[in-house]
């Protein structure tokens, strides 16, 4: 599960525009944390090399998490 923080509304109300997003997400498993997502809005690949991230970005309309 991940948690997402809104920086500029409420607690527990989501705009799910990626800026307005803390960008250090922990996951958990179990109740326990068994990862930390960085979120960026600025793509981190490139050509043929995604850096460790993942291969592709993550646009707004992916960042939207269904429950």
């Amino acid at each position: 599960m991940k948690w997402l923080l809104n920086m500029l509304q409420s607690v527990g109300s989501m705009s799910w525009e990626a800026e307005n997003l803390l960008p250090i997400i922990p996951m958990y498993d179990n109740g326990s944390i068994n990862a930390i997502f960085f979120a960026s809005t600025h793509m981190q690949q490139s050509l043929g090399d995604a850096h460790m991230w993942d291969p592709a970005p993550i646009p707004n309309e992916f960042m939207y998490v269904a429950n």
